[in-house]
């Protein structure tokens, strides 16, 4: 297993970085045990050993947004995420991001992690990101499906992923990367925990993957014959392929 972690301070607001290899057995659906998880979405019924359908609703972070509310805790639901499709393997390469906010909300603090373990060649990636903001005036689907025409785009981030293990041999194959579903809820018990992985990655089984949430919707290549990725996607995303998330 490889771990490898960074924290970072950018202009006054707290961002964190992660990489980190972990993967929980796979189970047939309906068969589970203390160690043996159920698959995203499920949980385990440890009397009838079985699987069970958690079934939470993923249309919003809240479903109803109070009209007021100071230094509440969200996370990134919908937004646009820019990177590579390709990339040369033993390179790091760059992620830009950049959540869709409603207009009456005022964000004063970001924090983000970012995760990516493999096996064998299929490698899977996933970051997360989760906010504080104030908000004055807010309609109910302000952590929802709001109209996106209204989104505001004004708290972007950017990371970047090595796929190089810890001996420093690099990955080549492929690379899913994932903005995965989480509520606001969920967002608040990371936020008090520091951004501790294994509570992110416990808050992300409670859902199904959702495809609208997979990176250019098909994994990333990473192979010696491709070209190197550039240092960083630049201003807007501007330097890599864009791609909206969660719409």
């Amino acid at each position: 297993m490889e771990r490898l972690s960074r924290f970072c301070i950018l202009t006054g607001l707290l961002c964190a970085g992660a990489l980190a290899s972990s993967c929980a057995p796979a189970v047939d659906s309906g068969e589970c045990s203390e160690g043996s998880p159920c698959p995203r979405g499920e949980m385990c019924n440890l009397d009838e050993a079985v699987c069970e359908l958690i079934d939470l609703p993923t249309d919003a972070t809240e479903a109803s947004a109070p009209a007021s509310f100071n230094d509440k805790t969200f996370p990134f639901f919908r937004g646009q995420v820019c990177t590579v499709t390709e990339t040369q393997a033993g390179q790091p390469f760059p992620v830009f991001m950049n959540p869709c906010t409603h207009p009456c909300m005022n964000v004063s603090r970001f924090e983000f992690k970012h995760s990516w373990s493999c096996s064998g060649s299929d490698c899977e990636a996933y970051a997360v990101m989760w906010m504080t903001a104030d908000g004055n005036a807010c309609p109910e689907d302000a952590f929802g499906q709001f109209p996106a025409s209204e989104c505001v785009y004004d708290t972007p981030v950017s990371l970047v992923i090595d796929p190089t293990y810890g001996d420093g041999s690099p990955v080549q194959g492929s690379m899913e990367f994932e903005v995965p579903f989480l509520s606001n809820e969920d967002a608040s018990v990371i936020a008090s925990g520091g951004g501790d992985l294994a509570t992110i990655e416990a808050r992300m089984q409670q859902y199904p993957q959702d495809p609208g949430r997979v990176v250019s919707g098909g994994p990333i290549s990473i192979l010696s014959s491709h070209p190197a990725p550039p240092a960083d996607c630049g201003e807007n995303g501007s330097g890599c392929d864009c791609f909206d998330v969660g719409f």
